[in-house]
């Protein structure tokens, strides 16, 4: 993939919801499926698109089943907290306006939620453009793969 400094960095890094690395207690990072080293400012850097949206569909599912971090407004917190210099309720206020019905302190059901809420994350990460393109062409194959992961 060519690409130009005016490209976003989830699209230069294959990250379109610009994950961070995870490391283990020991300071070794922990790669998920297709990830490399990180960029030189500390984001994620996956091989395909298919595999940052992975990434992002596992880190997800890990902040609802295993810290029980279940509510936009909760996720955007976490996802992209203020202390990284976010604005934190304009996020949240972008993406409860993508998803109609959807209350920001109200619990979620990831299975039913989790596509649309990335998308949403997605635009608000990289632009509009940017993100209908990736969830065109890419979303279905990592969902499909989270979809095989369930559990029964």
């Amino acid at each position: 993939m060519t690409t130009s400094p005016a490209t976003p960095r989830g699209i230069r890094n294959c990250n379109p919801l610009n994950l961070r690395p995870i490391y283990n207690p020991d300071g070794v990072q922990v790669r998920r499926v297709g990830e490399t080293l990180p960029d030189a400012d500390g984001y994620s850097v996956f091989l395909t698109m298919q595999e940052g949206l992975r990434g992002a569909f596992l880190n997800l599912w890990c902040y609802f089943y295993e810290d029980k971090t279940n509510t936009v407004e909760s996720i955007i917190k976490r996802w992209a907290p203020a202390a990284d210099k976010n604005d934190v309720e304009d996020y949240v206020q972008n993406v409860l306006r993508q998803l109609p019905g959807v209350t920001a302190g109200v619990p979620l059901n990831y299975w039913n939620i989790a596509g649309a809420l990335l998308r949403a994350m997605a635009v608000v990460e990289l632009g509009q453009e940017w993100a209908a393109s990736i969830f065109e062409n890419e979303w279905a194959g990592a969902w499909a793969q989270m979809l095989q992961a369930k559990p029964q």
